[in-house]
């Protein structure tokens, strides 16, 4: 495990498996391949962050039961532990830091057109503050970085109709954390958003393949023995 790690939450793309205000936004067939083309992208971006690990937290299903779908190389991955959004996100951020991480950074699926130098920044950054959010619009994050897990910062997330990244920041300002503050960036939640996206040079993505080979889970190097 390289000391910078980015974890990338996924799900399958499923119709079943897609948010529901993802599906009431776009429609179940359009948000599988509007989901599909933001995870290739961010993944494919993350790949060229320098002494960064990128690391996928999936939750699979019997139709695509690993990434090909993601990348051609089948980068392998976590299994998505714990049903509530806190937990999941403890888990993945444990497994980081027990694996030998000493920053690790959760980056939105929904933010794909981040710009590297941020993400770049959030790990330099991280070398002197405690915790690197970055706000989107509507008040979620769509990036929170971290050099330990803070269990009294993210204590009952998630916190239906307030404001996500102001609490937090607020929240470890109390308990004397420093904090980081990136620039907005919206996460794409609708049809509007997504064609904003597309038109800055994105081109729509072709539908998701499963493949012919028989089904696998290609572990990663450092989740290999750990289960």
């Amino acid at each position: 495990m390289k000391e910078n790690c980015l974890l990338i939450f996924l799900n399958a793309p499923s119709a079943d498996k897609m948010p529901a205000q993802f599906k009431s936004a776009f429609g179940a067939e359009k948000a599988v391949l509007a989901y599909t083309d933001m995870a290739r992208h961010l993944f494919a971006a993350s790949k060229k962050l320098s002494g960064v690990q990128p690391t996928i937290i999936y939750k699979g299903d019997s139709k695509y039961p690993d990434l090909r779908w993601l990348d051609p190389d089948d980068p392998g991955f976590l299994n998505l532990k714990g049903t509530e959004p806190l937990e999941q996100f403890t888990n993945a951020m444990g497994w980081a830091f027990d694996a030998g991480a000493v920053r690790a950074t959760v980056l939105s699926v929904q933010a794909p057109g981040v710009p590297q130098d941020w993400l770049e920044k959030t790990f330099s950054l991280l070398t002197e503050k405690d915790i690197v959010l970055g706000p989107a619009q509507d008040g979620e994050c769509y990036l929170l970085g971290m050099t330990r897990i803070q269990p009294a910062v993210i204590e009952g997330y998630p916190w239906p109709g307030r404001r996500f990244c102001d609490e937090l920041a607020e929240r470890a300002k109390r308990l004397r954390m420093s904090v980081y503050l990136l620039p907005e960036f919206p996460l794409i939640k609708e049809e509007k958003a997504y064609q904003q996206w597309i038109s800055s040079g994105r081109k729509p993505a072709a539908a998701p393949e499963t493949g012919q080979e028989p089904p696998r889970h290609k572990e990663t190097k450092a989740e290999t023995g750990k289960r």
